[in-house]
């Protein structure tokens, strides 16, 4: 009887080590990537149909469209800044008198809170009042430059003029043209604002909802604006 009780514990104990070893159990796995592409914001600057003149004489009028396309894949808000140079014929710097300067160029005018223009000029920029988005242009922020014969005398014979055309770009979401421009509007970081009393800051404001995306701003949201810049 010793022997077989033997026999039979050896074999339960093998019959439990094999189930033990052939025992599986159910399972799965899975993954995902979540990708995140960041947007771009580039510009380039048009010139329709403008090639450098020579021979220039005092009195010309040279068509000069200026326009600026959104290469990026981000709507921006879109600024320039017109930069006028003259060098006499010995390539030194010239400074013509102000209101005496020869060359002229259709720019946009002040801001003003009346203006409906697409352009308006603020703190010695040209800002498009616009959102641009993607694969867009601006219309012209100038359309020709001319001479004006009573103020180009004799000392600008040989002389070089030079329109430089500085532009800027930044993405229209996040109120990022508060935070990274600054000048438009202008903004001092003040989180006790009061637009009835600080005339400069409320003038920041009325720039402000000429611009698209800010039209329906509330005196409200724009301290609330200051408060999370501050």
């Amino acid at each position: 009887m010793k022997k077989k009780i033997v026999l039979l514990t050896a074999f339960a104990l093998v019959a439990l080590l094999v189930g033990g070893g052939t025992m599986a159990w159910f399972t799965a796995n899975a993954e995902v990537e979540n990708k995140f592409e960041a947007g771009t914001v580039k510009i380039r600057i048009h010139e329709d149909k403008f090639e450098d003149a020579e021979n220039v004489n005092p009195g010309d009028c040279y068509e000069k469209k200026v326009k600026i396309e959104n290469e990026g894949s981000k709507t921006a808000y879109v600024r320039v800044k017109l930069i006028p140079t003259w060098v006499d014929e010995n390539g030194k710097k010239m400074f013509p008198k102000h209101g005496q300067d020869p060359a002229k160029y259709n720019a946009p005018s002040k801001w003003h809170k009346d203006f409906k223009g697409d352009w308006f000029e603020y703190n010695g920029w040209y800002y498009y009042r616009y959102k641009l988005s993607s694969r867009s242009k601006t219309s012209p922020v100038i359309t020709k430059v001319w001479f004006d014969g009573w103020k180009m005398g004799n000392e600008y014979q040989g002389a070089k003029f030079t329109l430089m055309v500085k532009a800027e770009a930044i993405q229209a979401s996040n109120n990022a043209i508060l935070y990274k421009w600054g000048q438009i509007p202008g903004i001092k970081l003040n989180a006790d604002l009061d637009l009835d009393q600080d005339s400069d800051q409320s003038l920041t404001y009325e720039v402000l909802k000429s611009i698209e995306g800010f039209e329906d701003l509330t005196e409200e949201e724009f301290n609330n604006i200051l408060n999370e810049a501050s």
